[in-house]
């Protein structure tokens, strides 16, 4: 993290970090909403610190809701996982990003919550659960349903396969177009666009972004 990264924050989103108790989540928050403003001005044709993100709640108005981008069109999704952010944009539809550290205790403690009794059997080593956690994790971002939807009523296909919705709770037929990600080792990461449509995906190291701006 630079200093110049908590310039980029508004009010209502420096007032969030400062409500996180742990340092190393104010570091992650202030990060990932840097980026945010980082990738999204030159797709706007703006400086980074004029890029408005409305983050607040439909329900209670705080800031704590998921981004969105006024008046431009796109569509933003951010996730956060030890010390490693990823920040998804789209113009092509509502768009879901997750990442996740591999923890081998994590497979215990979570399987019953994220996976379908169906999907338990292809589970060999801890990535592949977390392959299965974070395809759908990107999902309920992307459909705006967060943790309204139990990920194990979520199915998708198998890890060494294409990622690809299988079904959705409420929602037969939902299309949606899933990506797996690349980011450090250690990680898995996946990426839902809510589209009929293929889409393209572009991958990137936001070393450079968050070092020069």
């Amino acid at each position: 993290m630079r200093p110049w990264h908590a310039d980029l924050l508004s009010d209502g989103e420096r007032a969030r970090r400062d409500g996180l108790w742990d340092a190393g989540q104010r570091a992650q928050f202030t990060v990932a909403a840097a980026l945010l403003r980082l990738v999204v001005a030159p797709l706007t044709a703006q400086a980074a610190d004029r890029v408005v993100v409305d983050r607040s709640c439909p329900s209670c108005g705080r800031h704590h809701g998921r981004p969105r981008l006024p008046g431009t069109g796109l569509d933003a999704s951010i996730s956060h996982s030890g010390a490693t952010v990823a920040v998804a944009v789209s113009n092509a539809g509502a768009v879901g990003v997750d990442v996740q550290q591999v923890a081998d205790d994590a497979v215990h403690e979570l399987s019953t919550l994220v996976l379908a009794g169906s999907e338990a059997g292809h589970v060999v080593v801890a990535g592949d659960f977390f392959t299965y956690w974070t395809r759908k994790e990107a999902l309920v971002k992307a459909t705006g349903d967060g943790v309204a939807v139990p990920l194990s009523e979520v199915v998708v296909t198998p890890p060494g396969t294409p990622p690809a919705l299988l079904g959705y709770p409420g929602q037969d037929g939902l299309a949606a177009q899933l990506r797996d990600l690349s980011p450090d080792p250690g990680y898995v990461g996946a990426l839902a666009v809510l589209s009929p449509r293929p889409v393209v995906v572009h991958e990137r190291s936001a070393e450079r972004l968050l070092t020069a701006g």
